[in-house]
């Protein structure tokens, strides 16, 4: 996954330190993924690997699935960083 090494490289933080350098990892993914995914369904739908009328439904579930479960994943982080302290 080179958007975590990336992340990693960039905020100098390793396994096993207690620095958390969440928002680089996640700036860094965006910039990787949210343009080379673009790139990729432009691709897609030009060369007609996929069909815009199947694509826009299925795609805003899939949207609307992940921003359901960012809440759901934040509170297991909570629980789960309570646990190991």
């Amino acid at each position: 996954m080179p958007h975590c090494r990336a992340g990693t490289q960039a905020s100098g933080s390793h396994r096993g330190t207690r620095k958390h350098h969440g928002s680089r990892q996640t700036t860094a993914a965006l910039l990787l993924n949210l343009p080379l995914g673009a790139l990729y369904l432009v691709r897609a739908l030009a060369e007609r690997n996929i069909e815009a009328r199947l694509f826009a439904p299925s795609g805003a579930l899939v949207v609307l699935t992940i921003f359901a479960s960012i809440p759901l994943l934040f509170a297991l982080r909570r629980k789960i960083t309570i646990t190991t302290t």
